[in-house]
């Protein structure tokens, strides 16, 4: 599981860079990425609180 999360911020990380590197493509390209990054099938470690924060967060950037 501790793997899993290391991952999962690693391409976070890697979202995050993209999308205030490239604010003008941030509605076309940002937003679909991070979708998808938060539909991939994650087991257990779905249900972490820890996990659900960074979506969360992640959301209101995007907004």
């Amino acid at each position: 599981k501790e793997v899993m999360l290391q991952i999962a911020k690693q391409q976070f990380k890697a979202l995050g860079s993209k999308l205030f590197g490239s604010k003008d493509e941030e509605e076309s390209e940002g937003t679909p990425a991070v979708l998808a990054a938060q539909d991939e099938p994650d087991g257990p470690s779905d249900n972490l609180p820890e996990k659900k924060k960074k979506k969360g967060s992640h959301l209101r950037l995007i907004k």
